[in-house]
């Protein structure tokens, strides 16, 4: 049993970060700002294919996946040992914002390697957050990424209740996931911009959150909060149909 989960485990989260990585990397390269990604998502698979080569769409792909793998591991062993200590009703949100939490470092490290141009290993990208910004350039925005999951727990669920009046239980789930990810959408779009920079020397938003949304604002308007969303909804959905299949 224990060996068929983890088969199971290890099996999905391979194979959705096989399959979403190129979506994912030319989502993070739009929302960073990369390779002139005003002119939209198409001019950035362009210039991705013709500077980096075909197989740089899978270049966040080896961190990708520890990340994927060692997720849902420490959550489980995190899961346990709180659970003692929390009310029963609590424990799915605070699971939720400690998955977060602990693999944040590994997050923060896949999206400045996507966003890298040229050969710069991992492992480079790493020794350039540790000697710039030390131990916190591994954890810029964790905050409002933690707020985003509360956010996004709460439109979910009161979204869900509310549709199940109006709209065909079939599809009551996909129209609250859609809605709610709207709604946190920004603050996906500032947590990626100000990770995509950490370890840089020269930072437009100088790691703060603050800083990224006055400057996108600023620069861009209430549409610059939504840059990618196609692109994230389509990666949405390929989740969805790995996970449900």
């Amino acid at each position: 049993m224990a060996d068929t989960l983890t088969f199971n485990v290890l099996s999905r989260a391979i194979a959705k970060r096989i399959i979403t990585e190129p979506v994912d990397r030319v989502l993070v390269l739009n929302v960073a700002d990369k390779f002139d990604a005003e002119r939209g998502h198409r001019s950035t698979v362009e210039i991705v294919k013709t500077q980096d080569g075909f197989l740089s769409f899978w270049k966040g792909l080896p961190i990708g996946l520890v990340s994927d793998i060692a997720a849902p591991y420490l959550t489980t062993l995190f899961k346990q040992f709180i659970s003692q200590y929390v009310p029963k009703q609590n424990l799915t949100i605070i699971t939720m914002l400690a998955r977060v939490a602990l693999c944040y470092p590994l997050g923060t490290i896949h999206s400045r390697t996507v966003a890298e141009e040229g050969e710069k290993s991992t492992l480079e990208i790493v020794k350039d957050i540790a000697k710039n910004d030390g131990v916190l350039g591994f954890f810029p925005g964790m905050i409002l990424s933690l707020a985003g999951v509360v956010l996004y727990r709460s439109a979910f669920l009161n979204l869900h209740q509310s549709y199940r009046s109006l709209l065909p239980r079939a599809i009551v789930p996909v129209a609250a996931m859609i809605s709610a990810h709207t709604v946190v959408y920004p603050i996906y779009t500032i947590r990626v911009k100000v990770m995509a920079e950490s370890g840089n020397e020269n930072k437009h938003y100088d790691g703060s959150i603050i800083k990224a949304f006055s400057t996108t604002y600023r620069e861009e308007g209430i549409m610059g909060f939504y840059r990618g969303y196609h692109i994230s909804l389509l990666k949405s959905f390929l989740n969805l149909l790995i996970e449900t299949f």
